[in-house]
């Protein structure tokens, strides 16, 4: 050890009180105490997080957490899955360049993103767009937006969680070309109907 690691140490101020304090049980006691209360507290943190993280992981929803360059500094297990990725694999790398296909996500996205950073545009608290998963389909995904602030209340990133409505969307719109065709039957069997009547 170096000494300015050795010197700043608890342990080695510890061992000073004791040595030169006539009172050193007490400091000893005292000591321990406070290193109980700090290992105590630090279980309990460390706890809470590890909770937070269950969370994330068991909902059903795309976690992303990026700062001002897009960078991921967190997903969750879902997010994981749908991209095909690894958590420690989307850690560092820029979300526009790992979501979003490719002439959407820099070209279009990105600049978009860096505009509502610096103020110059107000966030979307909702919005859609695709991501490519593992398989390299679009899956389309309603994003819910809010910014990561630091302590004095400034953007520095962005906050999203998303849903996979793919199979939602494909749904109405297979229900909407029903729907047309039913009325456009509707409408010729009317027509014959009256072509008849007259």
């Amino acid at each position: 050890l170096d000494y300015a690691t050795y010197a700043h140490h608890p342990t080695t101020w510890m061992a000073l009180v004791w040595t030169f304090s006539p009172h050193g049980l007490v400091f000893a006691w005292f000591a321990a105490q406070l290193m109980r209360w700090m290992f105590s507290r630090e279980n309990v943190i460390r706890r809470e997080r590890d909770l937070n993280r269950h969370y994330l992981d068991t909902t059903s929803a795309i976690m992303v957490s990026g700062g001002m360059d897009g960078r991921i500094f967190m997903i969750n297990r879902k997010g994981c899955e749908l991209l095909g990725i690894g958590s420690g694999e989307a850690l560092g790398r820029n979300w526009f360049e790992v979501g979003p296909p490719p002439p959407l996500g820099m070209a279009t996205l990105y600049p978009d993103f860096q505009r509502v950073l610096q103020g110059n545009v107000p966030l979307e608290r909702r919005s859609e767009y695709p991501i490519v998963d593992r398989d390299g389909t679009e899956r389309l995904i309603a994003w819910e937006n809010a910014y990561t602030v630091d302590t004095s209340g400034q953007p520095v990133g962005l906050m999203m969680s998303g849903l996979d409505i793919t199979d939602r969307t494909r749904a109405e719109m297979a229900l909407q070309r029903q729907r047309d065709q039913l009325e456009a039957e509707v409408a010729h069997r009317t027509a014959e109907l009256r072509a008849i009547n007259q």
